[in-house]
């Protein structure tokens, strides 16, 4: 349940978020040329990247644990 109710945190964040940036873009778009478009959405893209790597690497670090500990009474 609780991983269920933070995905659905992280959805309804993650698109109220994503309309905003949509919302600049589309609203400052016409003024800039597309290499400062494409400037401007690089770093958003990488922080992206680098948060599905991390939460990636805790999800196998996670699994490796448990097997690890798989005989040990709790």
């Amino acid at each position: 349940m609780q991983k269920i109710g933070l995905l659905l945190i992280l959805v309804g964040v993650a698109t109220i978020v994503g309309y905003q940036i949509y919302a600049f873009v589309e609203w400052v778009a016409p003024l800039l040329p597309w290499p400062l478009r494409v400037a401007i959405a690089a770093p958003g893209v990488g922080g992206i990247l680098i948060l599905a790597s991390l939460i990636r690497e805790r999800i196998k670090g996670s699994k490796e644990e448990r097997e690890k500990f798989k005989g040990v009474d709790r």
